[in-house]
């Protein structure tokens, strides 16, 4: 896998065409919702509130098309289906996502990266 270093944010927009997968995770006492942005091509990440309601903190580049994705250990794997690779970061990294630093701007995470044809679901082996 190729390491990928974290750079800076850059500007995306909402689409129509854009769609969606959740996944809610507890990690260290801390509940997050993650949702993947096909079309814009990012996971948002949410705050939870112990009574369950969702703030938003912030939005990272998933890759082209992020089919899937799933938390294993202390990564969070994503299946970039239309660009061809499996990207994997640190899940501490993604939970300290900072707040958005301004509205629309998609913040950049360190990520290793390997290649797979059309990866659909990520799955541990």
């Amino acid at each position: 896998m190729a390491e990928i270093p974290a750079t800076t944010v850059a500007a995306r927009s909402a689409d129509a065409r854009d769609s969606s997968g959740i996944l809610h995770v507890e990690h260290a006492g801390r509940e997050v919702l993650l949702v993947g942005v096909r079309g814009a091509d990012v996971i948002a990440v949410h705050d939870l509130s112990p009574e369950g309601e969702a703030r938003y903190r912030g939005s990272f580049d998933a890759g082209y098309w992020p089919r899937h994705f799933a938390v294993i250990g202390d990564r969070l794997h994503v299946g970039c289906e239309r660009g061809h690779e499996v990207r994997t970061y640190a899940l501490a990294d993604v939970l300290a996502l900072a707040p958005e630093p301004e509205v629309g701007l998609v913040q950049e995470l360190a990520y290793a990266s390997a290649p797979l044809p059309s990866p659909a679901f990520v799955m541990p082996a």
